[in-house]
């Protein structure tokens, strides 16, 4: 895990969102100078703290790092902060203020351009034409917010080891949405749980009851699958199944 974690989360800085990464490490360079140049042994505290986040994220959460990078930036303010303090001039602090916050906006922009090409409404509206209201759902956690009238369990749920079809049997799950996601990245990527349990028991005990395809929502992540790292299945549709649990 914690060698694959690392390994992730450079792929997905490097693949992904390398510009989210612009102002970390901005803020490490800052801050390196400030100690070298002003003996500002304070800015060692925020440096730690950005160290830290990072290599938090790389161990924990690698394929949602270069998103969480936003958490980084409270503490570039206070090296930003310590610069405008020690700067000659009001030339000098107006051209760090700005460079800043134009770095800020454009990486800022460059992550928000290239997510969410998707509808999630009406996404979420055609998986409810195969789901009854009141039924008790598992899928990812992301559409749970469309479908919060329902009783509805994470993927995440199954990762204590319990067998899959007795876990799903105890909770009443009575519909399980299926997307490329779930099959690669939870199943083959995470290994939250048993791969070949959840393909028997769909086999078996479920039938498919819908498919809704999407170019944004479904979309595996970080898969280790090569049908899931090529421009052509990243431009395309995805595909959603919803199976009802037979009884």
């Amino acid at each position: 895990m914690l060698i694959a974690e690392p390994l992730r989360f450079l792929q997905a800085t490097l693949r992904w969102w390398p510009l989210a990464w612009l102002m970390p490490l901005a803020a490490i360079i800052g801050g390196a100078i400030l100690l070298r140049h002003h003996r500002d042994r304070n800015v060692l505290a925020v440096l730690g703290g950005i160290g830290t986040m990072i290599l938090l994220m790389a161990l924990v959460v690698a394929h949602k790092a270069p998103t969480y990078a936003v958490l980084v930036w409270p503490l570039l303010a206070l090296l930003v902060g310590r610069w405008l303090s020690v700067a000659t001039g009001k030339v000098v602090g107006g051209a760090i203020l700005a460079a800043t916050s134009l770095a800020s906006v454009l990486a800022l922009s460059i992550v928000a351009a290239s997510q969410w090409e998707g509808d999630y409404d009406h996404f979420v509206g055609e998986l409810r034409t195969s789901i009854p209201a009141g039924a008790t759902i598992q899928g990812e956690p992301t559409y749970w917010f469309g479908l919060a009238d329902h009783p509805y369990i994470a993927d995440q749920y199954f990762s204590g080891g319990t067998p899959y079809a007795e876990t799903v049997r105890r909770l009443g799950i009575e519909y399980i949405v299926v997307d490329e996601y779930f099959l690669d990245t939870v199943l083959k990527v995470q290994q939250l749980v048993d791969e070949s349990e959840v393909l028997d028991f769909l086999d078996r005990h479920a039938e498919l009851v819908g498919e809704v395809s999407d170019p944004q929502y479904g979309k595996a992540a970080w898969g280790e699958s090569s049908t899931y790292q090529n421009s052509v299945y990243e431009a395309g549709d995805h595909v959603t199944r919803i199976y009802r649990v037979r009884p």
